[in-house]
């Protein structure tokens, strides 16, 4: 996991970005390129998708963990970490089942043809969707706070309340655009050691 840490902005960036990019680009290749779906190429491409997710994921991870570890033990800087792999390892698992789910193909045809015309917006399924989604969500913002206040920990070398890492906060969420101003200050904490 070290590494995600030693890479510079811009390599973390196109590892995030730029793979679903070319693979968007390749996917749209083969659609206009063949009159067919594109078989086994299509189902591999749509895997490769997975591939930035969890680069993310691991980055929040990694940056987590490394930089805790390097906290002072003593006094009131060491933070409980027992939870914060199982925050990033829900989300990422309930992740990859809707990125499954929405390949499928009988699920997309049955969303192209409508909902039966008795169902309402608040059925069962409408609830089977959202309730993972909002676990999935909350427990991303959740190790990202982590992270978040770990980091900014670690650069100031004592404990932080809410309002002195919200910046950093807002960067770790709004991530292709945050991840240059906060990689190099990992960068640094990272080559510190």
């Amino acid at each position: 996991m070290r590494i995600l840490l030693d890479l510079k902005h811009w390599q973390l960036f196109l590892l995030i970005v730029g793979i679903p990019f070319v693979l968007a680009l390749l996917d749209n290749i083969i659609v206009l390129g063949t009159v067919s779906e594109g078989g086994s190429i299509k189902i591999i491409i749509n895997l490769l998708k997975l591939l930035p997710i969890y680069v993310y994921y691991l980055w929040i991870l990694s940056v987590g963990s490394v930089l805790s570890e390097r906290l002072p033990k003593e006094g009131n800087l060491h933070y409980n970490m027992s939870y914060f792999p199982w925050l990033i390892l829900v989300s990422a698992i309930i992740t990859t089942a809707f990125i499954f789910i929405s390949v499928n193909e009988k699920v997309n045809q049955a969303v192209e043809q409508g909902a039966p015309s008795g169902s309402s917006l608040f059925d069962s399924s409408f609830w089977a969707f959202v309730i993972p989604v909002f676990i999935a969500i909350a427990c991303l913002f959740a190790a990202i706070n982590k992270m978040v206040k770990i980091l900014v920990s670690a650069e100031r070398k004592s404990t932080v309340r809410a309002n002195d890492f919200f910046s950093e906060y807002v960067m770790a969420v709004v991530f292709p655009i945050g991840i240059w101003f906060l990689q190099p200050r990992i960068n640094k904490l990272s080559n510190k050691a």
